[in-house]
């Protein structure tokens, strides 16, 4: 498993590990098995609890899967991952001495050849920290193989297990006879202390004739930037001597180079001896980039860096050295090797760490010192009004957002002297996005802050248009938030043309005094806006709340009775996917659909592409209410789908209409609407809150795969006590 610098999947990881593990006694060596006696105390993962999701079976009893007896392990994998250790078979635990050399082998082979590299990897791992003891590796065929990892030397006795990584193939892959033997090491001739293994030893492979072996890759492609590379363990093309290095493609640079990384296998370090860590490479042509490299020593738990050496890579070999690195503690590392400031092909091979074995105290030179960190943004200071509306003097106290920092990663710029986007003057704002995004917020335009009271009702208008027709639907949003939570007092949904319109959110009246900005969300088209007279005003008079405040009114929750049609579009209703974790659904919702409208002009129309394993994985929820004890509620939607050849629901579909407490998701009242290709109503009917509280609606599509149109929601209430 590659060293992420990811606390929290590393927490995971453990977590699962360990769950997997702690029931299980400890054996000793010598072991073995032919599966016989079927699972016993083997465990296996799957690790399908985040993208990408891998799908597999194990059958500890197969008799297809038999070298010798009567059965063996069959090993399906139908979908595979970025990492082998993602589909594993795990041994039981065994306690293993550190007088005795080890040897594991076992007996694999391929039904059929196998999707993918065929590489299986055996490793032996600590019971409690998952350090790699020893790892071997082989690329599986049609033919049974035997894969040894042999003579493996420990420095104290632990408690470990074996595993078998599966995750990189599809295919299936047949297991059977493992053994594990032990040899009884010669007594020390003398008491004086054993020097501290060779982390030559311990690389196991420095000139990777073997191939991958117990060396690790990393790409950190989970947020902006993104970046693309590809590493071949087994290239001719890369070797410096011998046979075969390390060629590793990079398609798409980051701005780190750690973001694309070769890692060795972790071994031991010991307090005051000298390690040097060296590497040839060089570059299968100009890269495109600074051609800036580095090599680091870091901890395993903490990845605190001991060492680095900076170096740039040619279209020539050459050797990069980390020198003389001290560690002052004993510890557990590995070396690392960076990549990820250049695009194109990089050869590595002959990797080397030596020792002086002497205890020699630190030197005094101080270490390189840090990247600085980033200076904390500052909160701005309310200013009471927004200073500059015609954009004449500049940015003045605007503020811009593009949410580049995970993918997607839009792209965009701002000019806020631009003569071309002038509606008034001589200037306005001119945004070009390159790239757009999945949501309007990520390219956005944001006020300086501003204080606003309860009661009072504020407008807030601004000209724009687009150079040309944008790429994309062309919809604009425009916010009233608070700086504190974000939370949302307002909202408008517009449509940019390439001719000057207005688009205004009126009559907002929050029920606190706050502190706000507002926003212009530009995120969802690719093109050129320009936006000009920018204004806010309030009829200052502070006016009592209706007892029953329409949907366009959004301060806190909303009351019975509402309704909506949904002629102005989204709202506040919402549109849920949930596919940060395994399985991950896909689905999309158009909230001014003309063909979901069952009265008016505009429905919502909901498609869902991949389904999930759990309803509430799709989902359209409604903004918050108020709910009191005192009434009876009823919530009615209407819904159909279109025929099933025109991408509708199969027949037989039922959605879920659920009402739930906002804080806690506890489900209040729930119920079925049968869709079909004919308008039905589904209702909730009198319900009575045990407690006054916020509740919310939600129609749950997650296990569905099709198209279904909603319109003309409506939530009402009444009586059931002396009512003031």
């Amino acid at each position: 498993m590659a060293r992420e610098r990811r606390p929290q999947m590393l927490l995971a990881t453990v977590l699962v590990s360990l769950l997997l593990k702690l029931s299980f006694s400890q054996l000793l060596a010598p072991y073995s098995t032919s599966f016989e006696a079927g699972q016993e105390s083997w465990s296996v993962l799957v690790r399908d609890w985040a993208c990408p999701c891998p799908a597999a079976t194990f059958n500890f009893s197969s008799s297809i899967a038999r070298r010798s007896g009567n059965s063996g392990l069959e090993v399906a994998i139908a979908v595979p991952s970025d990492q082998g250790w993602h589909v594993q078979a795990q041994s039981p635990h065994l306690s293993l001495a550190s007088n005795q050399a080890y040897t594991a082998c076992v007996w694999l082979r391929a039904a059929a050849t196998l999707g993918g590299s065929g590489l299986i990897s055996f490793s032996l791992l600590n019971a409690e920290t998952y350090e790699t003891l020893g790892w071997a590796g082989t690329a599986v065929s049609t033919n049974w193989v035997q894969l040894c990892m042999n003579d493996v030397i420990l420095d104290t006795n632990v408690v470990t297990y074996y595993t078998l990584d599966f995750g990189l193939n599809t295919g299936t892959v047949f297991v059977d006879d493992l053994s594990v033997q032990a040899r009884a090491l010669p007594a020390s001739p003398s008491p004086s202390p054993s020097p501290s293994p060779s982390p030559i030893n311990t690389m196991m492979n420095t000139s990777f004739e073997a191939g991958q072996e117990g060396w690790n890759t990393l790409v950190r492609n989970w947020e902006c930037p993104c970046p693309e590379a590809t590493f071949n363990f087994g290239s001719s093309a890369a070797a410096h001597t011998g046979g075969k290095g390390v060629q590793v493609n990079v398609q798409v640079a980051s701005d780190q180079g750690w973001h694309v990384q070769l890692q060795t296998p972790v071994f031991s370090v010991k307090a005051g001896q000298r390690y040097t860590a060296c590497v040839w490479l060089r570059s299968a042509a100009p890269m495109t980039g600074s051609g800036d490299v580095w090599m680091n020593l870091l901890k395993t738990e903490t990845y605190e860096g001991l060492g680095w050496k900076h170096g740039t890579v040619t279209s020539s070999w050459a050797q990069l050295c980390m020198m003389d690195v001290q560690p002052s503690t004993d510890a557990v590392v590995y070396v690392t090797v960076d990549l990820g400031v250049n695009t194109g092909t990089y050869y590595l091979d002959d990797f080397t760490i030596t020792t002086d074995g002497a205890a020699n105290l630190p030197s005094p030179s101080p270490s390189p010192l840090p990247a600085p960190s980033p200076s904390p943004a500052v909160d701005p200071t309310p200013g009471g009004a927004v200073v500059n509306t015609s954009f004449e003097a500049g940015q003045e106290g605007w503020n811009t957002l593009v949410r580049n920092w995970e993918c997607p990663c839009p792209e965009a710029t701002f000019n806020f002297g631009s003569s071309a986007a002038a509606h008034t003057g001589g200037k306005g704002v001119q945004v070009n996005v390159q790239v757009a995004s999945d949501q309007g917020w990520h390219v956005q335009l944001q006020t300086p802050v501003f204080s606003v009271k309860a009661g009072q009702r504020y407008t807030a208008c601004v000209w724009l248009r687009s150079a040309a027709p944008m790429t994309g639907s062309g919809d604009v949003w425009m916010n009233l938030l608070k700086t504190e939570t974000y939370e949302g007092l307002g909202w408008k949904h517009g449509t940019v043309t390439s001719s000057w319109a207005q688009l205004c959110m009126t009559d907002v009246q929050p029920s606190t005094d706050a502190v706000v900005y507002v926003t212009v969300d530009l995120g969802v088209n690719t093109g050129t806006y320009y936006l000009d007279d920018f204004t806010i005003t309030t009829d200052a008079n502070v006016v009592t709340p209706s007892p029953s405040p329409g949907p366009s009114v959004v301060s806190g929750s909303l009351t019975a009775p509402y309704s909506t049609s949904f002629e102005a579009g989204q709202a506040n209703w919402a549109g849920s996917k949930k596919n940060t974790a395994c399985p991950c659904p896909a689905a999309s919702f158009d909230f001014y659909s003309a063909a979901a409208m069952r009265t008016g002009s505009a429905g919502v129309e909901i498609t869902v592409q991949v389904p999930s394993s759990e309803r509430w994985h799709v989902q359209l929820q409604s903004p918050q209410f108020a709910v009191n004890t005192s009434f009876m509620y009823t919530a009615c939607i209407w819904l159909r789908t279109p025929a099933a050849a025109a991408g509708g629901l199969a027949a037989g579909n039922h959605v879920p209409f659920v009402m739930l407490e906002t804080g806690t998701y506890g489900m209040f009242t729930s119920g079925q609407a049968l869709v079909t290709s004919v308008w039905s109503q589904v209702c909730l009917m009198d319900f009575r809150p045990s407690r006054n509280t916020t509740a919310f609606f939600t129609l749950d599509l997650g296990q569905s795969t099709g198209t279904v149109y909603v319109d003309d929601f409506t939530f009402t209430a009444r009586c059931v006590c002396m009512c003031v």
